[in-house]
Order: structure tokens, then C-alpha cells, then sequence
């Protein structure tokens, strides 16, 4: 999870950290449906395609459908994050692949159920990394 230099430095380490911490916090706020902390977890302008293969541009849009999904299909939908690997692209642009396990609401992984991968481009903003773009793709379930 590096810049490719095999070692990482103690400041990657750090924005290694802060990236995880970042993506915890969009799981934290999905599985609370709580879809005005999941924006914030976003840029103004962020880019999201969902599994059903919708995009959606900028916060208000994404705020809409998540309050939408949240309320209706998503209502009973719990996941949990694994970043699976980190690569820079700049010190402040980041491309995260993520592992996302379905889960109970106290946040044990469903063994077989429906999962996913992720992937968010994120970008450094005042000090916060923030998901700038995305997409989040269903596996096969026996990939899950």
C-alpha cells in the first residue's frame, strides 16, 4: 500500500491510516442509514455508481438516493468494510479497493450472503481524505 518504492514512509503510514479511518466512517454511516453522515463522507462533486449500475453526481443527488435507499430497499442492509489495498496516485488522490461482507445489524458477516467490491478514488481535503468518486460492484455469491 505504497508508492510503489516498496517502503512506505512514515507519512504514507499516516495517510494510510487516515484513509482507513475515512472509509470506516462511510461504513459507520451506511450501516446507521444515516445518509447525511454518508455524504459528508463525500467531495461537493463526488461521482458515485452504485451496483445497480446508477450514477450519480454531486452530494445533493447522492443525498436524495440514500435517503431513498436507506428508507426502502436498503432499509435491512448492513455491511462490513475491509480495505484491501491503497495506491497513491499523489500525495492527496488515493484509488482504495474495498471488500464489503454483507453483515447483521450488530455486525456479524452473513457466510454466503451477497457481497461486494468497492473502489473510491479519494482526495485530501483540509486535511480530511473524502471520496471523490466510486463504484461499488456485487460478486458472485460464491465469491462472497
Amino acid at each position: 500500500m505504497s508508492l510503489g518504492r516498496g517502503r512506505e514512509s512514515k507519512m504514507e503510514a499516516r495517510e494510510i491510516e487516515d484513509i482507513k479511518k475515512a472509509v470506516a466512517g462511510v461504513e459507520s454511516a451506511f450501516n446507521r442509514h444515516d445518509a447525511e453522515a454518508l455524504v459528508r463522507c463525500y467531495t461537493q462533486q463526488v461521482v458515485w455508481v452504485n451496483v445497480m449500475g446508477m450514477r450519480l453526481k454531486g452530494k445533493d443527488e447522492v443525498l436524495r438516493f440514500s435517503r431513498k435507499a436507506f428508507a426502502s430497499a436498503l432499509q435491512d442492509s448492513y455491511a462490513r468494510y475491509v480495505v484491501e489495498d491503497i495506491s497513491f496516485l499523489k500525495t492527496d488522490v488515493a484509488v482504495v479497493n474495498i471488500r464489503q461482507f454483507p453483515a447483521t445489524k450488530e455486525g456479524l458477516v452473513i457466510e454466503g450472503g451477497q457481497g461486494s467490491v468497492a473502489i473510491y478514488v479519494m482526495t485530501k481535503h483540509d486535511g480530511d481524505w473524502l471520496v471523490a468518486a466510486g463504484q461499488n460492484s456485487f460478486l458472485p455469491k460464491s465469491s462472497s
